[in-house]
């Protein structure tokens, strides 16, 4: 069977399985993964060096895929494949989404939903294959598979090949976060990480001249906000301070803040736009807010830990400002107004990190918070709230516990974190991984006459944990993610120990998370293998 052809085969296999994120059938696509990479000869005959790896305390007991290939001269170059066994839903396929997963039988049928022009004139095409997980990201898993089958039939190939599939990338990355244990023991047990292939969709929509591979990871923080106010009876609203009021001022004041996008390399980030906002009370009575909260989606290039920190407090020092003075000016209008004489609130501004709150209250009441905090957990596990509900619960219970009871704004960060890394283009181990990179993009453009671009930033994706661009700021994000260690594992300290400059290149896909997701089988299955080949006979030939 011809490579694409049997590439076909192995993609169609993989999306049949539907590895819905966040549900237990993410394990059913991670069992197809194995079986497949199980039937290749070397694994049949090297079965030590196929793992199924669960996933710590995992609510769901996921699992991550490892395979890894080494060539029978021996050598301690590795170059991993990396890839996600999970998709997002089908809900949009309405009536045809029991066969989202079958894209022959989609692709006769999905002109029975109602599509744009582009997504018809791709169809009639005959180039384009649609379906749930073809382009994000299961051609990539397949492509990773043939290519390990086809290098480990060639006996004059040097080099390791370690491909890891791992869940539950589009939610909080648990598998990626889960696999980099398994990272570090291998590199501690002597395999040398020369680069990692992302074979995530690299291009996406455009046109046949708009391909790309990427160089870095943009980051992404959610940035979560407590507001504590001062209740007061609605009759009386001015004896107190609406955390409402306070939510609804640093919203203005944040959301699609200009000032709060990123600039780097030519590229830039979006501004922050709100998640969640929700009023904490549990049931209905006539007193004014105590608690609001809410987290805000934050895109990162190269800005620091602390400064990102810092400008997030300035905005909240000025919310806070315009608050006491909005609730003053209407104080004395409604004064003057009905000749009331009205004794307003004596509250300053205050803005504080979640861990200056959790340090004080562990200063005052020590393990018994802890014990506390511990227990609540449990319950809001028990009853199935996410990572994002829980983390504004903690902070909520935390400063219930805080000794001085006055309006506060809490800053702090909801799961999940990922971390912009950036290219460090001046370190040997990149320059070795541009020159291959620059070689395949003239090889494509020779050949093929494909133009392809270099990009330093790929979308937010599990790119982000192979290299941290700002390790020092690891501490700061961890003692002020809501959560750490209690609901998100985050393996800071098995983090800093990676290294591994990388490319993110894939299949030229489009509206990935839409009804239309689609592939285009030309370039995807005839094209791009041979690009990939090229680069990674390349980087081994130049990691000598």
């Amino acid at each position: 069977m011809e490579f694409k052809d049997q590439l076909m085969k192995t993609m169609l296999d993989i999306v049949a399985v539907p590895g819905i994120s966040g549900t237990e059938s993410e394990n059913l696509a991670a069992d197809k993964v194995y079986e497949i990479l199980e039937s290749i000869p070397y694994f049949k005959n090297n079965p030590n060096n196929l793992k199924k790896i669960s996933i710590k305390d995992d609510p769901l007991g996921r699992t991550f895929v490892s395979a890894l290939f080494c060539s029978k001269t021996k050598t301690d170059k590795t170059l991993i494949f990396m890839g996600h066994h999970d998709v997002v839903g089908v809900e949009s396929y309405g009536h045809l989404k029991d066969i989202a997963f079958n894209p022959i039988e989609l692709n006769k049928r999905i002109k029975e939903l109602d599509l744009p022009n582009d997504a018809i004139d791709d169809l009639e095409s005959g180039e384009w294959l649609f379906g749930r997980g073809v382009s994000d990201m299961k051609f990539g898993l397949a492509l990773a598979i043939e290519l390990i089958r086809e290098i480990s039939e060639k006996d004059d190939f040097v080099g390791n090949i370690l491909f890891i599939s791992v869940p539950g990338e589009e939610t909080n990355s648990e598998g990626m976060l889960g696999a980099i244990e398994h990272l570090v023991e291998l590199q501690n047990s002597g395999y040398k990480y020369i680069s990692l292939m992302l074979l995530e969709p690299s291009s996406l929509g455009g046109t046949e001249e708009d391909k790309n591979i990427y160089l870095g990871a943009g980051g992404k923080v959610n940035v979560l906000l407590l507001f504590a106010g001062m209740p007061s009876h609605v009759a009386e609203p001015f004896n107190g301070l609406n955390a409402n009021l306070l939510a609804s001022e640093f919203n203005r004041l944040f959301e699609l803040n200009l000032d709060m996008c990123e600039e780097y390399g030519g590229e830039f980030t979006y501004p922050p736009t709100c998640l969640t906002q929700v009023d904490l009370r549990k049931l209905y009575d006539v007193t004014t807010s105590l608690y609001t909260a809410a987290y805000y989606n934050i895109q990162t290039l190269n800005i620091k830990v602390e400064d990102l920190i810092g400008k997030i407090k300035k905005i909240a020092l000025q919310a806070f400002e315009n608050t006491l003075k909005v609730y003053h000016e209407k104080c004395d209008a409604f004064s003057k107004k009905h000749r009331m004489k009205i004794r307003p609130i004596n509250v300053k501004p205050l803005v504080l990190t979640y861990n200056e709150v959790y340090n004080v209250v562990k200063e005052r009441f020590g393990d018994e918070f802890d014990r506390h905090l511990n227990q609540k957990i449990k319950e809001w596990k028990a009853v199935g709230c996410d990572k994002q509900t829980i983390a504004i619960y903690i902070a909520k219970e935390t400063f219930d516990w805080y000794p001085n009871k006055v309006p506060a704004i809490v800053i702090g960060f909801a799961p999940p974190f990922y971390p912009c890394r950036y290219p460090e283009l001046e370190r040997e181990d990149y320059k070795i991984l541009l020159s291959a990179t620059d070689e395949m993009i003239d090889y494509a453009k020779k050949k093929f006459n494909v133009n392809i671009s270099k990009e330093n930033f790929f979308a937010v994706s599990d790119f982000s944990y192979i290299e941290l661009g700002d390790k020092n700021g690891l501490d700061e994000i961890s003692t002020n993610l809501v959560g750490f260690d209690k609901t998100y594992i985050f393996p800071a300290e098995e983090l800093k120990k990676l290294s591994i400059p990388g490319i993110v290149f894939g299949a030229w896909g489009k509206d990935i998370h839409k009804n239309t997701e689609r592939i285009n089988v030309p370039y995807s299955f005839e094209i791009v293998p041979e690009l990939c080949r090229h680069f990674i006979y390349n980087q081994f030939e130049k990691a000598k």
